[in-house]
């Protein structure tokens, strides 16, 4: 896969993804950029000029901001109080984070919840599943990615996007089943999507259903253009 970022005069930054089994140009708008995926082989000035017909519509999708109020639910047990204090201060129980200060600081309390959230709650997951269709991997990690759930490499190392748990348990189950195929098939060609089908002959409306999440603290749905 081919990365690369420009900064676009009306849309700001845009990243360009080559990849390969892809056959059409696809743009996501999501909270804080635009992605453009496209073939492999496919000239970036095609897909800008496709990325340029689609403009008015990109401005009338962009996600609306969200921030870190009071009442969030964070992960699948905590609801964030946040405090009026202007002091960077945080504590956490089963049930609450109780934090204070700056909203940089409340975003790393809460990032650093939910890495512990995902290392002891979606471990246990991969590994029931790994087991339950005997694919096997060698390592697990879990990092905060910018627009991807998870990843797969071709030493069968699978990582997880921390923001992960705060999807619904459905959505995380086809992420995971989607990940551990690619210790099987490291491409999305169709024997991929064939051997996703044989694990989760409902990955079709699974998928679609995961496109209305972009990979932030707020769950802030984005939207896709193909």
């Amino acid at each position: 896969m081919a990365t690369k970022s420009v900064s676009h005069n009306i849309l700001g930054r845009v990243d360009y993804v080559k990849r390969r089994g892809q056959k059409n140009i696809k743009i996501r708008v999501l909270h804080d950029r635009v992605l453009v995926s496209m073939p492999y082989y496919t000239p970036i000035k095609l897909a800008n000029q496709f990325l340029n017909s689609k403009i008015q519509w990109i401005k009338d999708n962009r996600p609306v901001t969200h921030q870190i109020n009071d009442g969030m639910t964070i992960g699948k047990s905590r609801v964030l109080r946040r405090s009026t204090s202007t002091y960077n201060k945080s504590r956490l129980n089963d049930k609450e984070i109780i934090v204070s200060g700056s909203d940089a600081f409340v975003e790393k309390v809460i990032l650093r919840v939910l890495k512990n959230d995902a290392e002891t709650l979606l471990t246990e997951r991969v590994n029931t599943i790994s087991n339950q269709l005997n694919l096997t991997y060698t390592d697990l990690k879990f990092r905060r990615l910018k627009s991807r759930w998870g990843s797969c490499d071709h030493q069968k190392r699978i990582t997880l996007n921390v923001l992960l748990v705060q999807l619904p348990w459905e959505l995380i189950d086809y992420v995971i089943v989607h990940e551990l195929c690619h210790t099987v098939e490291l491409n999305h060609s169709h024997k991929f999507w064939e051997t996703v089908s044989v694990f989760n002959s409902n990955y079709k409306s699974l998928r679609k259903q995961l496109r209305a999440y972009a990979p932030v603290i707020y769950n802030t749905a984005y939207v896709d253009k193909t």
